[in-house]
């Protein structure tokens, strides 16, 4: 393998304001006619728009899939309809820049190795959100994503199978649309390339022996460990025939990657949620259930923060971030601890998140404050929240911890907190079974790898750990931060695993048998940008509506139970529930 990646960064056109209109989509596809979707006249945030073009497209190495192959794949859920031209559907936004063909978050790096674009994601497809509100959209970066990634993971894996089980038509494809590259807008080449009878019959041969090959390797370990020798003991053969080998090795690690998610216990994420921890345990090292998706967290106000994420369990920047990156498919040779992450763009990535400001709810689209009534609820969140969500920068800059809450104390699904602390199956990984042990192990080497393998400079390794030069990731996780509240109204649903779809909601108890009209509910759907600005969060639809994630609070990890009772806004009357909510518009 490459001791270092190549450049893969491809520019892009301009973005737009923080908050705007986004009315076209990747292939010239259209939002329906009955969701027509206005400019909604914002000031720009505090990102340049040269930040905010990188923010979007700017690769961290986690691309897997052929772009040219991406072009041309069906959807496998609308058999006719390319993949491609269908991603509204998952939650991708597409990107406001006039010219941009890419959704939000979608990247785009070149594979030495094939001599093609590959096409793979960033953090943006997670971290830019987008909510509508009559005919308005509103774009705001930092703010949590509606995607269905598990979805769009679910049919790339199926379309991925398909092809590869086709090898002449994946070969016919390939020599179609090899040399198309992620920066075309005008779309893909329809002029079909034929095989000649003896090319038919070579790649057939070469798809038995390669199939054949593979059967030898049953397990996950020794299935990787070919397949990347797959990739040095072809170099003797013809470029052609490499690069078909190639492919195939891909689109095998491409369903080899994910197809675990079909094999385990998995609750369903559904739009906006995601099982990181999860997905990096099974990326790693042994698969085990996935049934602790939690929320996208919004990106401000994190910088000063000392211990990250919904369950507080590590100090790590660049390492955090490495993580993430392997949990949407940056490839880590377990042998050489090479990683096609890129750490100079992920640290890029993450200076520009520090500049995301918490946005202002926009009383020219969702309605005016009422202001007597905020400053009352200001009173009652001085009493019942701040407590635990108001956190002040400390004057000298130093970082903040957040208060945690035991998970006793709290009451809310505790599903994130125990997956975490459960081990490794069997002998665990290199003899260690905790997780965090075994994935701070992991990510040491890998980034000290990097380094090596990259000259990097001490100031720039310093650079990298944000201050933060002894990284501890928590062994054994015991409750939930309590974050700052600043922008809570853009963030819908809300607690941790985003079981409760308004602030509204929030403010009523889980427990249904007593009050049945004044609860949270029990079931909802989730996937609707539309915005509810009296209820504060998503409007409600029937759960029967044709297409609709349906989230139950019966699920694993779904739980809704918990920040309930005296003090956490469940016990107020209904003037003073209002009132809490009007200042949080303006919090």
């Amino acid at each position: 393998m490459p001791s270092s990646p190549p450049n893969r960064h491809r520019p892009v056109r301009s973005a737009a304001p923080l908050i705007v209109a986004a009315a076209a989509c990747w292939g010239c596809a259209e939002r329906p006619a009955t969701e027509p979707l206005q400019e909604a006249s914002l000031p720009a945030g505090a990102l340049t728009d040269a930040e905010r073009e990188q923010y979007y497209h700017l690769t961290q190495g986690a691309e897997l899939f052929p772009y040219g192959l991406f072009t041309v794949l069906e959807d496998p859920a609308q058999p006719g309809t390319l993949l491609k031209d269908n991603l509204e559907r998952f939650g991708f936004i597409a990107d406001p820049s006039e010219g941009n063909c890419l959704p939000i978050g979608i990247t785009v790096s070149h594979a030495s190795d094939l001599d093609m674009d590959m096409v793979g994601f960033n953090c943006a497809v997670c971290h830019v959100g987008e909510l509508t509100y009559q005919g308005q959209s509103m774009l705001i970066d930092g703010a949590p994503n509606l995607g269905d990634l598990f979805g769009f993971r679910d049919a790339l894996v199926e379309a991925s199978a398909h092809l590869a089980a086709h090898p002449v038509k994946l070969w016919k494809m390939w020599k179609r649309v090899r040399h198309l590259e992620g920066s075309a807008c005008e779309g893909t080449p329809h002029d079909e390339s034929e095989l000649s009878p003896e090319e038919e019959q070579q790649v057939v041969a070469a798809d038995a022996d390669f199939d054949d090959r593979l059967d030898d390797h049953g397990d996950r370990e020794a299935r990787f460990d070919f397949l990347d020798g797959v990739l040095d003991e072809a170099a003797h053969l013809e470029q052609e025939a490499l690069r078909l080998e190639h492919l195939l090795a891909r689109l095998e690690m491409t369903v080899s990657y994910f197809k675990w998610a079909t094999t385990v216990e998995t609750t369903p994420a559904g739009p906006g949620r995601a099982d990181a921890w999860g997905a990096s345990r099974n990326m790693m090292f042994t698969p085990q259930s996935m049934d602790a998706p939690v929320t996208i967290p919004n990106l401000w106000q994190f910088e000063d923060i000392e211990w990250l994420h919904w369950i507080a369990n590590t100090n790590g920047v660049m390492r955090r971030n490495m993580a993430e990156a392997m949990a949407f498919g940056a490839i880590w040779d377990r042998r050489s601890n090479w990683t096609s992450a890129v750490l100079e763009n992920l640290d890029t990535l993450e200076r520009i998140s520090y500049k995301f400001e918490p946005p202002q709810w926009p009383e020219e689209i969702l309605g005016p404050i009422d202001r007597d009534l905020a400053a009352r609820g200001e009173e009652i969140f001085a009493r019942s929240c701040a407590g635990c969500h108001e956190v002040a920068p400390n004057p000298d800059g130093s970082l903040v911890s957040l208060k945690v809450v035991p998970i006793e104390n709290i009451g809310t699904d505790r599903t994130e907190i125990d997956n975490y602390n459960r081990p490794l199956l069997g002998e665990g990984w290199q003899g260690e079974t905790n997780y965090a042990s075994a994935l701070a192990r992991a990510l040491q080497g890998i980034e000290e790898q990097y380094w090596v393998d990259n000259d990097v400079p001490q100031d720039l390794r310093d650079q990298w750990a944000g201050g933060r030069p002894n990284v501890v990731w928590k062994e054994a996780i015991t409750g939930y931060p309590a974050r700052r509240l600043h922008g809570i109204w853009s963030t819908p649903p809300h607690l941790h695993n985003g079981s409760v779809p308004t602030l509204a909601d929030l403010l009523k108890p889980s427990d249904c048998s007593v009050s049945p009209d004044d609860c949270r509910p029990p079931r909802f759907v989730v996937g609707t940008r539309e915005y509810d600005p009296e209820s504060v969060g998503l409007v409600q639809v029937p759960l029967d509506t044709q297409g609709a994630f349906v989230f139950d609070v019966s699920g694993k990890g779904n739980s809704n139970a918990g920040h309930e009772g005296p003090g956490y806004g469940t016990d107020l009357e209904p003037d003073d529930r209002s009132a809490l909510l009007e200042f949080l518009k303006t919090y």
